[in-house]
């Protein structure tokens, strides 16, 4: 696993002073805690395969669960899903 993913570039495409509220906001939407959000980010933690699905669909396809867990696409027959825009 690479220290920095997409979802890390994610992030640090807004401001320094947003991107801490942009990770409360998926954190509410997955149900986690803002500092797993961060760990997930930073490289600190494993993503799992259903939060990477959900992450794709909060981004809007901005950041694939292909790219955060290459090692699975192909054992579970991953197809993208539809680009959705959260609210």
């Amino acid at each position: 696993m690479e220290r920095f993913n997409s979802l890390h570039k994610y992030f640090s495409s807004f401001k320094e002073k947003e991107r801490k509220k942009q990770r409360e906001r998926l954190a509410v939407f997955l149900g986690k805690e803002e500092v797993t959000i961060r760990a997930y980010a930073n490289g600190i933690r494993n993503i799992p395969f259903e939060v990477a699905l959900s992450i794709e669909k909060y981004t809007a396809g901005e950041v694939t669960a292909k790219q955060l867990r290459p090692d699975l696409i192909e054992i579970l027959n991953y197809k993208p899903t539809k680009r959705l825009v959260h609210e």
